[in-house]
């Protein structure tokens, strides 16, 4: 049983250039306190699961062992995400290159 138990649990999304954040609002205590997900996330989801993980720190919830990752499921969702990373980089290198050519060949073809 949790120590403080929550009554009301409201989430605020935000999306930046860096990437999605999520704070989860929780009515405890006669009052609202923010959880908010520690860093830049990939995805609306996983800003999500951030800030629901920092709301269950906070309030002292129990979590039991079996629903907490283990240290390879830890490393491979760090190498998958750094994966994902990479492509999106190469991805956006190659977009990059594409519209450098473009801009060359409209400059020949001008002058």
């Amino acid at each position: 049983r949790a120590k403080r138990p929550a009554e009301h649990v409201t989430l605020e999304h935000s999306k930046g250039r860096r990437g999605h954040s999520c704070t989860a609002w929780v009515w405890v205590d006669e009052d609202w306190a923010s959880f908010e997900a520690e860093g830049w996330h990939q995805t609306r989801q996983e800003a999500t699961s951030a800030a629901y993980a920092q709301a269950i720190a906070g309030l002292g919830v129990p979590v039991p062992k079996d629903c907490l990752l283990s240290d390879d499921a830890r490393a491979k969702r760090c190498a998958k995400s750094a994966e994902k990373s990479r492509a999106q980089q190469l991805r956006e290198q190659a977009i990059a290159a594409a519209l450098q050519d473009l801009e060359a060949q409209a400059l020949a073809a001008l002058f």
